[in-house]
């Protein structure tokens, strides 16, 4: 079978770890790939990805681009491509572009990674005929777009995966040698972007309030700035709370550090499933959460993590403090969380991917 797969991002984040898992299983199957990705997008030299597709660089402009739009229409006829996947909203948009501009015609499937409602002005993209699936990675997700759109068998879920093998790769840094953290402290750490949804304002204020009750706690914030840094660090400063409480930027391969934390601290206001948790479950550490999106699909509470409500910093702060100071709570978790985490492999993802695929040829 040969694939479109089309990206419109131009960083590195969770869509696009999925994207270059999704590559790497369809190569293995025996599949061909061709990847349209922004020029300089990081996917294109990772190496899931490298040697495994054909990668197709463009221009992307603005989201708004009849010539990607064109680029479409050429590929699919050049590489006689059987199937394409728009992997985000502006990919879906350049090929919804593609059907109405230039009259494509093959069929197609789109992922929607976030959780909150489609905009009136989308609704014509997502029910045009050709694009025959939905792919939604969460069922809360699969949720609000059957209340946008309609109950409809075009949706569906498909969770996530993680790469379960991954973990066996060396941490890349010691991070208590390299952050001065005292031996006496734990660790409590969330790896994404430092991104309005990711609800970075919470996780400082439940900082402060355990650094008020304790002194043996050290915070790291690790991931790239999604726009939100300046407006953190500055809370940070504000809260005087700079010596617990460490900005790290960006960690390649950061999956490979999180054995070394003691909690794994996650409190998101809006998140499709949050793929980061199941990271912190196949290493065996215990995740403290929200009840945002597609997480609970992830965590049940008190049986493989501890869930708050969104932004409730009193009750992330209790239940933080409750993995500190009952060792047999967290390893209880951990035991738990490491037998759902085997259910999200990436093989299994690309598998149920690839039957879609197979199903709207």
């Amino acid at each position: 079978m040969n694939i479109l797969h089309i990206s419109s991002a131009t960083s590195w984040r969770g869509g696009e770890q999925q994207i270059s898992y999704l590559i790497d299983e369809l190569h293995s199957l025996g599949h061909t790939n061709y990847l349209m990705h922004p020029l300089d997008a990081p996917i294109s030299e990772h190496k899931l990805v490298v040697g495994k597709c054909n990668s197709i660089p463009y221009r992307k402009g603005f989201s708004i681009n009849p010539l990607v739009a064109y680029k479409i229409k050429e590929i699919v006829s050049k590489f006689k491509i059987d199937v394409i996947h728009a992997h985000d909203s502006h990919a879906h948009t350049f090929l919804y572009l593609s059907y109405r501009l230039f009259s494509l015609k093959s069929p197609s499937v789109v992922s929607r990674r976030v959780d909150f409602p489609i905009s009136s002005s989308s609704k014509n993209k997502y029910n045009y005929p050709l694009i025959r699936k939905i792919i939604c990675v969460s069922d809360k997700i699969n949720e609000i777009m059957i209340g946008s759109l309609g109950n409809s068998d075009r949706i569906v879920t498909v969770h996530s995966g993680v790469d379960l093998n991954k973990f066996e790769i060396p941490g890349c840094i010691n991070l208590r040698e390299k952050y001065r953290i005292p031996e006496k402290n734990h660790i409590i750490a969330n790896v994404s972007a430092i991104a309005d949804h990711k609800d970075y304002v919470t996780f400082v204020k439940t900082a402060k309030a355990l650094i008020d009750q304790r002194q043996d706690v050290s915070f790291l914030i690790i991931g790239g700035d999604g726009g939100e840094k300046e407006n953190i660090s500055n809370l940070i400063n504000s809260m005087g709370i700079t010596k617990n409480v460490i900005i790290t930027g960006y960690i390649e391969n950061a999956y490979s550090i999180i054995n070394q934390l003691d909690i794994f601290f996650f409190p998101s206001k809006m998140e499709g499933l949050g793929t980061s948790i199941l990271d912190a479950q196949a290493c065996n550490i215990p995740v403290v959460s929200t009840y945002a999106g597609g997480i609970p699909e992830l965590i049940t509470h008190n049986v493989t993590g501890l869930l708050s409500p969104i932004g409730d910093v009193p009750d992330l702060t209790v239940n933080i403090n409750s993995i500190l100071n009952n060792k047999n709570l967290g390893q209880r978790l951990v035991k738990a969380a490491i037998v759902n985490v085997s259910n999200y492999s990436k093989k299994h993802t690309a598998q149920k991917t690839l039957d879609i695929y197979k199903g709207v040829m």
